[in-house]
């Protein structure tokens, strides 16, 4: 199975970039910084929170995600999310899987 990195982020926390390292079935980096589109899925086993289509950028290791202030990650509450991030060219459609870590907030008082 193709797979992506683990990210994890603190609950209403302000968001950096998210690096995404894809290895093939191998373990092997795959290169997506050419000819790729992409859609990165963010769910549970039962349902579907968002799919982001812009903001994903192909590098030479996987993919830099550019996350937007409403209605994607801050949407979310503390929990583990599945990843399902699909890479399109003409001829392939490669799906690479990993996970999503939201850590509650330590409260300020």
């Amino acid at each position: 199975m193709a797979t992506t990195s683990t990210l994890r982020y603190v609950e209403g926390a302000s968001l950096p970039s998210a690096t995404l390292t894809c290895q093939d079935d191998n373990g092997t980096a795959v290169d997506l910084s050419s000819g790729y589109t992409f859609a990165l899925r963010v769910g549970t086993a039962s349902a579907l929170s968002f799919t982001k289509s812009t903001g994903i950028t192909g590098t030479s290791t996987g993919v830099s995600v550019d996350w937007a202030s409403t209605n994607e990650i801050l949407s979310l509450s503390e929990g583990t999310y599945l990843l399902s991030l699909v890479a399109t060219t003409s001829s392939e459609n490669r799906v690479f899987t990993g996970t999503l870590v939201i850590d509650p907030a330590v409260p300020a008082s």
